[in-house]
């Protein structure tokens, strides 16, 4: 039996750049918690990609430095939410912005 090969870096940061997107859109819409150890069991469940844990670390460097707007994410460790009044969620701020403006044009009697 041939033994599956090992993942590349470059497999591993696409792989944990979407676990990334999919986990940010679960923690701004449904209040999920951002966990770094997230990103790394989402890539080995979802695409089977083998790799040692200590390669992580490696990893979340090259995430970072290929995908700057990450940063701030990847700085937050362990089991945490990011601050609410940050940078981190910025489309919750613009839909509830559209909701007011929405309700204020609703309260003029405005189409």
């Amino acid at each position: 039996m041939v033994k599956p090969q090992k993942a590349s870096d470059e497999q591993l940061v696409r792989a944990f750049y979407i676990a990334a997107l999919f986990l940010i859109d679960k923690v701004e819409r449904e209040g999920w918690y951002w966990r770094t150890n997230y990103l790394r069991e989402h890539t080995g469940c979802t695409t089977g990609l083998r790799f040692a844990n200590e390669r992580s670390p490696t990893i979340y460097r090259k995430l970072g430095i290929r995908h700057p707007e990450l940063k701030e994410w990847l700085k937050l460790r362990g089991l945490h939410r990011p601050d609410r009044d940050g940078p981190l969620f910025k489309q919750v701020e613009v839909i509830l912005a559209q909701a007011r403006k929405a309700a204020e044009r609703e309260l003029r009697g405005e189409p």
